[in-house]
């Protein structure tokens, strides 16, 4: 079973929309969590069925923040309990068919008071559970002050959260690849990269998946990375190595290709635009 989990930081590109498929077709996922799209998600349902994910579960957003929608294909069988602006929960009968496990995709909430709130209350569904639980998505928390890089000051909730979790014996699954999975690419002392993104399991579930690997992937067009969970433990060579074809300079079309790549990327900072820019337009061309 594999599975990614992405704040995209909206569908509205057309780079975003490329990258999501390029790393659709190097995972090779059971499941894709997509939050914060931004838009409506019509037009990404039909790139997804495309790709095979004929199942969905979606939570538009409000006016242009938030949404979050899971995606899977035939084969894995999930049954959805409750969803809401923050999560989708639903119980997992497909891998092992033995034995059904319990599913959280979640997209935290920011602020401080919304945040006890909804772990709170998500915890209680684990708790009537009792059985494999897997949290997967974008926390939106710390769980120390390792876990952030540049900023200054104390976090209040990291005590809240840390006795949550320590609570109900979850663990914090070890991340291959850079584990700050959210930078705000400024300069300088405005810098921050934090470990927004985790997948917290318990006891239960970790023994149906004793050689599970969560991973990290680049991303040209968001502030986050990608999380790929593997539940085998063996990752797949999925990189494809970028070469510049001379082809592409006789082909009129290639041009059409890298100037909508190219325009297609905004950013404040002029060096994570050119980054991004450049990202964009090879996402493109191998597309």
């Amino acid at each position: 079973m594999r599975g990614i989990a992405w704040n995209c930081r909206g569908l509205g590109q057309t780079s975003t929309v490329l990258e999501l498929k390029s790393l659709i077709r190097a995972r090779t996922p059971d499941f894709v969590f997509l939050f914060e799209l931004k838009v409506d998600a019509t037009p990404l349902v039909r790139m997804l069925k495309s790709l095979h994910f004929y199942f969905n579960i979606i939570v538009p957003p409000i006016g242009i923040a938030g949404g979050i929608l899971l995606a899977w294909k035939f084969g894995f069988d999930f049954e959805c309990i409750d969803c809401s602006h923050n999560h989708i929960t639903g119980l997992v009968y497909s891998d092992p068919p033995s034995h059904p496990w319990l599913l959280s995709c979640v997209y935290g909430p920011p602020y401080q008071n919304a945040k006890k709130k909804f772990w709170s209350e998500l915890m209680d569904y684990g708790d009537r559970f009792g059985g494999p639980w897997l949290i997967l998505g974008d926390t939106n928390f710390v769980l120390s002050s390792s876990e952030r890089e540049g900023s200054s000051g104390r976090d209040p909730f990291i005590p809240f959260i840390t006795d949550l979790v320590d609570s109900r014996g979850l663990i914090n699954m070890p991340i291959q690849g850079d584990k700050m999975t959210w930078d705000n690419h400024r300069s300088g002392r405005s810098h921050v990269k934090s470990a927004l993104h985790k997948g917290l399991i318990n006891g239960a579930w970790l023994n149906l998946f004793p050689k599970v690997i969560l991973c990290s992937s680049q991303t040209c067009n968001s502030d986050h990375r990608p999380l790929c969970l593997l539940s085998s433990g063996v990752e797949p060579k999925f990189k494809r190595t970028f070469r510049f074809e001379e082809g592409w300079t006789r082909d009129v079309r290639s041009k059409l290709v890298v100037t909508n790549a190219w325009v297609s990327v905004v950013h404040p900072w002029a060096p994570a635009r050119v980054y991004k820019k450049v990202g964009a337009t090879r996402v493109a061309l191998l597309n």
